[in-house]
């Protein structure tokens, strides 16, 4: 008799101006790390969800595992300002690493995506209205991950926003496009969820 089992499927789902290459290490760590990255939704046994695209985990699915990080909800506080906070964040951060060129990359990628997913971003924006997080049904998990230094989750999600009742609660150090650049502890809290 094997052990083998089959290897979980990941669904990625990309929030504001955000897209596939702004993903490659993580796609590229999952996979290191015994993941397969599907563009299928429906074969997902985990979503990933970041920022806006927690807004668009489908009410139905047959994934086993949700992972939300930095979903953007901090009421009282408009997403200009939090946006302002994020791209002074987001070069002071590439200035001190001394990584300007991957900031430029980023900065192209986000440019194109904005310009290119325009129907993606006004359905972020309608289940924003209508606070559209996912609830678990039969027995899913989902976990709630928050960047210490995100401008767009208010530091008190896990109390305000109604669906978190239901949800695992994490706080990361780190900023908001983290997963982006630093995927292994996300990786490491899928692993240890899906045990």
């Amino acid at each position: 008799m094997s052990d083998w089992q089959p290897k979980p499927k990941v669904y990625t789902l990309y929030g504001f101006a955000e897209g596939r290459a702004i993903g490659r290490v993580l796609r590229r760590e999952l996979r290191e790390a015994g993941y397969i990255n599907t563009r299928f939704k429906s074969r997902a046994d985990v979503f990933i969800a970041h920022s806006g695209g927690c807004l668009l985990v489908p009410k139905k699915h047959n994934a086993k595992l949700v992972i939300l990080v930095d979903p953007p909800y901090w009421p009282g506080k408009h997403v200009a300002k939090s946006l302002i906070q994020k791209i002074k964040r987001d070069y002071g951060h590439h200035k001190e690493v001394k990584n300007m060129k991957r900031l430029s990359a980023k900065t192209g990628h986000n440019g194109r995506y904005f310009l290119t997913t325009a129907p993606r971003t006004v359905r972020m924006y309608k289940s924003h209205k209508i606070l559209g997080f996912p609830e678990p049904s039969h027995g899913q998990k989902i976990a709630l991950i928050r960047n210490k230094h995100d401008p767009f989750c208010s530091p008190d999600i896990a109390n305000i926003l109604p669906q978190a009742q239901h949800y695992e609660f994490h706080e990361f150090p780190g900023e908001h496009d983290d997963m982006w650049h630093y995927p292994k502890k996300y990786i490491e809290l899928i692993n240890s969820v899906l045990k």
